[in-house]
């Protein structure tokens, strides 16, 4: 076992289980203020990384991933990845390997990643906090360890399980609608007032409901979807040119998106390109 503290917190821990098991904790940390990384081979073993502040993002297979707080994504084994980095991003992390780590494609399915935003289902933050607690405190059974990660993993692998809103008739009436209209027509000029008069309520109502379940405005969401739309179409497509990234992303002209993008982000959109592009080149 190694532990690595930066300060006071910020705790790893290294095979807290036996690689001899057939599911093992390889790794395990929260707390972490997460820097950006470029993994171009990927990681060697299956890893889970979850947002407990703030928020990053994560490129696979050329999209751009966003994760608020609350919201994980599991990497399969060797996938080229990269990490971006926001102030004040927080996660917590596991990583497995073990005798049957080769099998674990079979359990969790064939696609590089999988992502999951509710964790009513199975508390899969929480679980990383207190496997952290129980090897602090000494107190713990690898064979039950190795049952609960395979546990963790299976959940996982629910691609279709009901989420907690799922059955929620309001989330069902207006936010799922609303999310599949930003997420159409982002290209397109969209309003409060016309998102709301579609579901026939008030800019205000939807407003509120939006933010109860999203945590955050329908402008907010729509505008970070459209950054990332960007990001996408600035690694994916470099012949592209800024005027054009901006009308395919639905912002209004050219210097507003350059300003918006700049304020997310803290680069400027050709600044973006050329830090990503020369990561990946390293």
């Amino acid at each position: 076992m190694n532990l690595r503290n930066r300060g006071d917190s910020m705790p790893i821990f290294f095979q807290v289980t036996s690689s001899s098991l057939p599911i093992a904790i390889a790794s395990i940390g929260n707390q972490w203020e997460q820097e950006s990384i470029v993994r171009p081979d990927g990681y060697p073993h299956f890893h889970w990384l979850q947002t407990e502040a703030g928020y990053g993002e994560i490129s696979i297979d050329g999209k751009i991933i966003r994760l608020p707080k609350g919201k994980g994504v599991l990497i399969r084994p060797f996938v080229p990845h990269y990490y971006y980095a926001n102030q004040g991003w927080l996660t917590k992390f596991v990583t497995f390997n073990g005798t049957l780590s080769d099998h674990l494609v079979n359990m969790v399915g064939k696609g590089h990643y999988i992502t999951d935003e509710y964790t009513g289902a199975f508390p899969f933050g929480a679980w990383i906090d207190r496997v952290i607690a129980q090897h602090m405190s000494g107190d713990k059974n690898p064979l039950e360890l190795s049952t609960s990660a395979y546990a963790f993993l299976l959940n996982l692998s629910q691609k279709d399980r009901i989420t907690e809103y799922s059955d929620d008739p309001l989330y069902l009436h207006y936010i799922s609608p609303t999310l599949r209209t930003l997420k159409h027509n982002y290209d397109r000029p969209l309003t409060l007032a016309g998102l709301a008069d579609d579901l026939f309520v008030s800019p205000q109502y939807l407003s509120r409901i939006f933010k109860r379940f999203m945590g955050e405005t329908v402008i907010s969401y729509l505008q970070a979807y459209r950054v990332n739309k960007a990001k996408e179409l600035l690694i994916n497509h470099p012949s592209l040119k800024i005027q054009e990234i901006s009308d395919l992303t639905g912002f209004s002209d050219a210097s507003y998106f350059v300003a918006f993008f700049k304020k997310t982000t803290k680069y400027t959109p050709l600044q973006f390109r050329r830090l990503y592009l020369n990561r990946h080149l390293q």
